[in-house]
């Protein structure tokens, strides 16, 4: 997983939100998870393509964490989401409000 992009869902990735939690698949239904609570609003926040520094700022005020704590929740959750096939990164600066690629 590169880190010097934003992160944002992969291409053919759906997702569907209620209250509380945020169900994601793949488009071909292969892959899919669940995600409740904090990983729930940390992938909200991909919709977005915030970068990874943004993630950690925001995840460890939502959780209450320490910094270092804080890097090491969200980039495990990161790499867990991008070991599943779920997330590409789009260099900084090539993302439109929209979502779309320049």
């Amino acid at each position: 997983m590169s880190t010097s992009g934003a992160l944002r869902p992969r291409a053919g990735i759906a997702w569907a939100t209620d209250a509380r939690r945020v169900v994601v698949a793949s488009a071909d239904g292969r892959r899919a998870q669940v995600l409740e609570d904090a990983d729930a609003t940390i992938w909200s926040w991909l919709q977005v393509s915030l970068s990874e520094q943004r993630l950690v700022a925001m995840g460890g005020a939502l959780l209450g964490l320490e910094p270092t704590e804080a890097t090491e929740h969200v980039r495990a959750r990161l790499h867990a989401w991008d070991d599943a096939g779920l997330l590409e990164t789009v260099p900084e600066g090539d993302l439109r409000l929209d979502g779309e690629v320049r």
